[in-house]
């Protein structure tokens, strides 16, 4: 379920619409109007912090930019307790460029679609990780995340 971002909790989901031609390509093959995803975090001093993963830099802690208007927020709360070890992530894990070589292989030319794991993340499959693997049966996508929490 859609909710507004003052309404934010922990674990809920932050889907992103593609503001880049590299999020445009990815909305285009996954089939849905979202390219990224990202788990939030918390408020604090004003400022809206999330977790995500990012291809320059891995697992990262980031800060919302409420006024871009690019993202939704949806509910998906977690226990209090998953947070350290959300927060162990940051900066510790890479990204999973293999994992996007793999996907285009599997919607370009119907090759076997990899699992997600918890070694190494593309954007979605962190936010899935996080949910203990109940977002998407297979591989989370921004669109099949999506589709699990509207």
């Amino acid at each position: 379920m859609r909710i507004a971002l003052a309404e934010a909790r922990y674990g809920d989901v932050i889907l992103f619409r593609p503001s880049s031609v590299f999020g445009r390509l990815i909305a285009l093959i996954d089939g849905g109007p979202y390219s990224h995803g990202a788990i939030y975090l918390e408020e604090r001093h004003g400022r809206h912090l999330f977790v995500e993963a990012l291809t320059d830099g891995g697992v990262v802690l980031s800060v919302l930019d409420e006024h871009a208007g690019n993202f939704d927020v949806f509910r998906a709360p977690l226990p209090q307790e998953k947070k350290a070890a959300l927060l162990a992530l940051v900066n510790r894990r890479r990204y999973d460029f293999l994992k996007i070589w793999r996907i285009l292989n599997f919607y370009l030319f119907a090759r076997p679609l990899p699992r997600d794991d918890s070694q190494r993340f593309i954007c979605t499959e962190l936010v899935n990780w996080v949910h203990g693997f109940t977002l998407a049966d297979e591989l989370a996508t921004p669109r099949t995340v999506h589709e699990r929490l509207r």
